[in-house]
């Protein structure tokens, strides 16, 4: 739909460019051209609109992920745990650590996302015993 438009409006572009749209051939068809100048005017608005709208929901999402992304490194920061799955979708953020050391305090976690002004709905950590032995030559 989007393409249709656009190519309706490069179209309606053009041809005003050329000056076919100050020709008028007759009254009924100069009519029906300034509707469908008007037309292809308010459609236009309406796509820009809606990909705006689309563009701004997509910023916003980044910037949540973003946000719990610093926020779960900083958390683990320090411990011997690593994430190894990470997932952020529609206001529930669902972790899997591994390690072998204290668990860091989920409920810290849920304050640190909660004042860096991500509000979720749930947060879920599930936690896996991993031990990693380091060979050094």
């Amino acid at each position: 739909m989007t393409n249709y438009v656009a190519i309706q409006i490069a179209g309606t572009a053009v041809y005003l460019a050329a000056g076919l749209g100050a020709r008028k051939f007759s009254v009924i068809e100069g009519e029906a051209r300034e509707l469908w100048y008007i037309s292809v005017g308010i459609a236009a608005a309406v796509v820009v609109a809606l990909l705006a709208t689309t563009s701004m929901g997509i910023v916003h999402e980044n910037e949540q992920l973003r946000i719990a992304q610093d926020e779960v490194g900083a958390w683990i920061e320090g411990s011997d745990y690593r994430v190894s799955r990470f997932e952020l979708e529609d206001g529930e953020l669902r972790l899997e650590i591994a390690g072998s050391e204290h668990v860091p305090s989920a409920e810290r976690l849920n304050r640190a996302l909660f004042d860096a002004g991500l509000h979720l709905d749930e947060l879920s950590i599930a936690v896996v015993d991993e031990r990693r032995i380091v060979n050094t030559s």
